[in-house]
């Protein structure tokens, strides 16, 4: 009998002296203010995280943004960036900044570039050159993603 409240005692004063913390689960996880994603792939999208502490945004308000960009022989190098109001696309979402930039390399020779930064609109996109000339061509887009509330998103897109 004395060893059992001896044991009771132990792990009842175990549990107290241990730390709080280590009980529970901890729903705060650090959100970075910007995102910024090097994959080299044609076309990307992206849904931020609500970046208000403070303020509880409905899920239907997440922004969905995509980025991309394409090079062909027709219309050279093309890099576009929408904002939309979900993942079908449907609804276009205007946001504080919205940029597209484009930058043609043919046989590794960089041959041009453009860019278009928009404020308070739901698109932006660059083109340069009427079409592409060498095998070895290569477009990079560079786009930039900001809407006050919510994480801004800066993606590179690729294409050959």
């Amino acid at each position: 009998m004395k060893k059992r409240k001896v044991v009771t005692l132990l792990l009842g004063s175990a549990i107290l002296l241990s730390p709080t913390n280590v009980f529970a689960l901890s729903t705060d996880q650090t959100i970075p203010l910007v995102v910024f994603d090097t994959a080299q792939l044609q076309e990307k999208s992206f849904e931020p995280a609500n970046t208000n502490t403070g303020a509880k945004l409905s899920a239907a308000l997440t922004p969905h943004w995509t980025a991309k960009t394409t090079v062909t022989y027709n219309s050279g190098a093309t890099s576009v960036s929408d904002s939309f109001t979900d993942s079908s696309k449907r609804t276009r979402l205007t946001i504080d900044r919205i940029y597209a930039k484009v930058k043609l390399y043919e046989d590794g020779g960089h041959i041009g570039s453009a860019e278009d930064d928009q404020s308070n609109l739901s698109h932006a996109g660059a083109q340069f050159g009427s079409g592409a000339s060498a095998s070895n061509t290569e477009a990079y887009g560079a786009h930039k993603f900001e809407h006050a509330g919510f994480q801004s998103w800066y993606p590179e897109t690729f294409d050959t």
